[in-house]
């Protein structure tokens, strides 16, 4: 379960991210960054959490130099699966 301060973060990442870049795929990694980002922020964060943060982010398209080598799909993919859960 994320804390406070984590949903704050989640929901930060998602509205910084570029228009439907972020997929139900990458939860996970946003996971991962929302929980280093929060550790950093607290002023806990080493310098590897500090450098796998800003891997990271650049995995999802969040800062300058990778926004540009992300693209979106110009219509979101249907799941296959999404009728299983259902």
């Amino acid at each position: 379960e994320l804390k406070k301060k984590e949903r704050e973060i989640w929901a930060e990442l998602v509205q910084a991210a570029p228009p439907g870049v972020l997929t139900n795929a990458d939860r996970f990694m946003l996971l991962s960054v929302v929980k280093l980002y929060a550790k950093v922020l607290s002023g806990k964060g080493s310098g590897y959490d500090h450098a796998n943060l800003q891997r990271g982010l650049s995995k999802l398209g969040l800062n300058p130099a990778d926004r540009s080598k992300v693209k979106a799909p110009s219509e979101p993919a249907k799941n296959p699966f999404a009728a299983l859960d259902e």
